[in-house]
């Protein structure tokens, strides 16, 4: 439920660019646009409370726009057995950094 909210605050913050197709390359763009943004959100009580600016910079930095999220959303509920192979690599990546965060912690 926080991934959903993190990206409701993208439509607002992300600028217009354009964006071609959803590549294997777009794919890897948009997996490791998604793992930063779920890692900077945590960072905060609630997900309405990230800073626009610092979401605009991910958006940025992994060349995603609202148009090119548009897509990629669009092009994975065309094909769900992406999104759930998707879904479940970027959870599985995101419990793999938190446990080397722990790790180092100790």
């Amino acid at each position: 439920m926080r991934f959903l909210a993190i990206f409701l605050l993208i439509f607002t913050a992300c600028g217009s660019p354009d964006t071609g197709g959803f590549s294997k390359n777009d794919q890897a763009r948009f997996r490791s646009f998604y793992i930063e943004l779920a890692n900077y959100q945590q960072r905060f009580s609630k997900p309405t409370s990230v800073p626009a600016d610092s979401i605009k910079a991910i958006c940025n930095r992994h060349g995603f726009d609202q148009k090119g999220y548009d897509e990629a959303m669009s092009w994975y509920q065309a094909n769900p057995e992406q999104w759930r192979k998707f879904y479940t690599d970027v959870l599985n990546t995101l419990d793999r950094q938190s446990a080397e965060k722990a790790k180092i912690r100790h």
